[in-house]
């Protein structure tokens, strides 16, 4: 079935190009097959039908003869005894890059980004791969455009491999590859790669789904084929002559929707797609106007994305109406180009107007529009300030793989977030100087928590701090947002901002851990540290210092650096020993938290008399928990430490109150913490220009649970919009 020629290669190339290299493409194929001449695939083919087969499939979306030929030599470099400079010297530098690309990609191994505990060797290595593939995609983006095509010639033919990789690829393809062709636009390559990977990772849902569709298909397609016929009759009444097709929804987009409603299949109001293609923009609004004269629309349901595309540049006008007998059908209406780069997306630009598009400009691919490769542009820019300190995988996966909305600035400018991002995410999308002065937010006119979760199409508006306002983020606010540049400027700010405090507590952190270890720490040569510090990339040791004081870095990642991995090795051995025998651990190993940021673990909220223990809590000093606590069974132990400290019987605690400016609503909640006996210690008041007041108060109580009845009591006065404590 997914077998193809060089022939039929060429032939496909030939229906949009005249004029092709066909030299380039047959010398490419040619060349292939001599090096995979005796390799074989699982199934028990020739090794060159694969190559083939992803040439044939870049073909028929009108892709270039470079990129065909880049796709039959794309595992020359990885199966065999081929060299990039070889590839370089019979194909030119272009195809090489090309296929150095893919061959890079193809060496970093997805299945373990979602892990939290990477090898630093591994790690590191990873990092420079994806520091050049992103380089190298925001230079031709032709190099994943490949790749999703190798993907989904591999997807199809899963069925050779063994079950345990056939899951372990298809997830991977579900997490990297299909949100990857979703962020190219590739809607087409999309939709069969979800199929697949869902056929194969969840065969017992992916039946149940197919039962659901395939149960009423007869009269599904009889349906389609009445509703094309009559929006064909007047739209042509109307002199506009448009193709049109009717689908069903492919099963995997399915499959998400019934999770989102209960596994109710007759909730999923837009089953049926028709498609309506018409010659331009003009005549997409008119036949909107002619279908809502015949079938009554579902108004929350009409979507603009001509006047206001996805970020990903996705075009459509999308209406779901109560079509015959008042089935609930959805509606597509686009043009001809704008349906090519909805199925083919970023690759539609070679077949519309290659000879434009092959213009180098410095820093943007020189292969596609700028504005529809931002976000690669972006990656690039983020991969230079990517280190071994990074928490690569979850940054990665957040920013590049996670699902996409769209949200509104009030001037109406539109801004590109990963799904779960918060009002927080969207200022420092803004700019930095927003996001660590932003007090506030309104989500369309109505002001809510800087925890709300946004959704597509939202209009944000961010209340800011007056500019004399030095307060700067919260630290809670590392709990709630979602991208990895919300995070790191808030860390940094941090650490600016509390440099000397982080670099105390750093050394305090690292002198007691290397005293668990019997080591002195007084004396660390300067050479040991000129060591570390080009081994882990920190500008000077007093960074270093402050980075484990933020809980950036462990101590324990750079004792293993000072003494090496065999020797660490035995003294963590020798200190589980000693762990063993002793019940009680000497005064020295413990860690002093005088000086230290202490917070209260909020999963056993801790009171005075409790035994405890420390958690080094990344940017956040040490958290209290008991010593019995669940979550520190499931810790990561390197972070738990024992301490010397006391819980005070009063706890000082601070609660940051937004609500609407009216008379006496600082009065109104100073009465009501004064009727639960509690002396307010400090507090402070200010409104915005939004109408917006803001009122951060100090107290301390005896127990943390008084908070669980106070902060309720609180939001219920009139005009406060939300509490938190600090």
């Amino acid at each position: 079935m997914y077998k193809i020629d060089i022939e039929k290669v060429i032939e496909i190339v030939q229906k949009d190009k005249n004029d092709f290299d066909r030299d380039l493409i047959i010398s490419s194929y040619e060349f292939a097959k001599e090096k995979h001449a005796n390799q074989k695939r699982l199934s028990g083919d020739d090794y060159i039908t694969h190559p083939l087969a992803v040439a044939g499939i870049l073909a028929e979306m009108g892709l270039d003869e470079t990129t065909i030929a880049a796709a039959l030599l794309h595992d020359t470099i990885e199966d065999s005894d081929v060299t990039p400079e070889e590839i370089e010297k019979l194909f030119g530098s272009k195809i090489k890059d090309l296929v150095e690309g893919v061959t890079i990609l193809g060496e970093i191994d997805f299945s373990k980004l979602p892990d939290q505990n990477i090898q630093e060797i591994k790690f590191q290595h990873e990092i420079e791969n994806l520091r050049r593939f992103f380089l190298a995609m925001a230079k031709d983006v032709r190099v994943v455009i490949i790749k999703l095509a190798d993907r989904l010639h591999n997807m199809r033919t899963l069925n050779f491999l063994a079950i345990a990789d056939q899951k372990r690829i298809s997830r991977e393809t579900l997490e990297i590859f299909a949100p990857l062709a979703d962020r190219l636009s590739m809607g087409q390559i999309k939709a069969e790669l979800e199929d697949l990977a869902f056929r194969f990772s969840n065969p017992e849902d992916f039946k149940i789904i197919e039962g659901l569709v395939t149960k009423n298909e007869r009269e599904r397609k009889n349906y389609l084929a009445h509703i094309n016929r009559i929006i064909t009759n007047d739209l042509e009444e109307e002199a506009i002559k448009a193709k049109i097709d009717g689908r069903v929804k492919h099963l995997y987009s399915i499959y998400k929707k019934l999770n989102k409603v209960n596994n109710d299949f007759s909730k999923i109001y837009d089953l049926l797609a028709i498609r309506v293609v018409v010659n331009n923009i003009e005549e997409c609004y008119k036949a909107m106007g002619i279908i809502h004269a015949r079938f009554k629309p579902m108004i929350y349901l009409i979507k603009d994305y001509i006047a206001v595309p996805k970020p990903n540049g996705y075009q459509s006008l999308h209406t779901t109406v109560f079509g015959i007998k008042g089935k609930i059908t959805e509606i597509q209406i686009r043009t001809i180009k704008m349906h090519e780069e909805a199925e083919n997306g970023i690759a539609a630009h070679w077949h519309y107007n290659e000879s434009k598009l092959n213009v180098y400009k410095k820093g943007v691919s020189s292969f596609a529009p700028q504005e529809k490769l931002g976000w690669v542009n972006k990656l690039a820019n983020w991969q230079k300030n990517v280190s071994i300190n990074t928490n690569l995988a979850e940054e990665l996966q957040i920013d590049l793989f996670n699902d996409r909305i769209f949200v509104f600035s009030p001037k109406g400018n539109i801004f590109d977030l990963p799904e779960g991002a918060t009002p927080i995410d969207f200022a420092y999308e803004l700019h930095s100087a927003v996001g660590n002065r932003c007090r506030g937010a309104k989500v369309n006119g109505k002001i809510v928590n800087l925890n709300y979760q946004l959704n597509n199409r939202d209009v944000v508006e961010i209340v800011l701090a007056p500019k004399n306002d030095k307060t700067g983020p919260a630290r809670d606010w590392l709990e709630h947002v979602k991208t990895a540049k919300a995070k790191q400027r808030i860390k940094n700010w941090y650490r600016q901002s509390n440099r000397e405090e982080n670099i105390e507590q750093g050394s305090k952190i690292l002198l007691s851990d290397l005293r668990v270890f019997s080591l002195d720490g007084g004396d660390i040569s300067e050479e040991v540290k000129k060591k570390i510090l080009d081994e882990t990339n920190w500008r000077s040791w007093d960074d270093l210092l402050s980075a484990i004081g933020d809980g950036t870095i462990t101590a324990k990642q750079i004792i293993r650096k000072i003494v090496g991995q065999r020797l660490y090795d035995e003294l963590e051995a020798k200190k589980e020993t000693k762990n063993q025998t002793k019940t009680v651990e000497p005064e020295e190993k413990r860690l002093n938290l005088s000086g230290i940021l202490v917070r209260y673990g909020e999963c056993c909220k801790p009171k005075k008399g409790d035994k405890v223990k420390g958690y080094i809590t990344q940017g956040q000093g040490v958290t209290i928990h008991k010593s019995n606590c669940h979550s520190l069974l499931t810790s990561s132990q390197d972070r738990i430490v024992e301490i010397d400290f006391d819980i005070p019987s009063k706890l000082r605690t601070r609660v940051e109150i937004l609500g609407k400016n009216r008379v006496g609503l600082v009065r109104d909640i100073a009465a009501l913490i004064a009727r639960e006996n509690i002396v307010i210690e400090d507090l402070k008041a200010y409104n915005s220009e939004k109408n917006v007041s803001f009122i951060d108060l100090s107290f301390s109580i005896e127990n943390p649970d008084i908070l669980t009845e106070l902060l309720p009591k609180i939001g219920r006065i009139e005009g406060v919009q939300s509490v938190r404590k600090k």
